[in-house]
């Protein structure tokens, strides 16, 4: 996966997980360990502060943004 893809990655785990908080609705066990391989994959491919930048974009998506985010080419 190319840094740009880690970096959108990042950015929609961390948005479906804001969202996923102020909905209220947890993840199944599966969709944890899914989620959890993926965080840990992108640990390893960025650096901390790509990270956290993405992360932090992505946790400041609302839901019309991350929709967009996400559907975007």
């Amino acid at each position: 996966m190319a840094r740009g893809n880690d970096l959108r990655a990042a950015r929609l785990l961390e948005a479906a997980e804001a969202l996923r908080e102020v909905a209220e609705a947890a993840m199944s066990g599966f969709e944890r360990e899914e989620y959890g391989s993926a965080v840990g994959r992108l640990r390893q491919k960025l650096n901390r502060g790509s990270l956290g930048s993405a992360w932090a974009e992505g946790g400041g998506m609302t839901v019309d943004a991350a929709v967009a985010f996400a559907l975007s080419p």
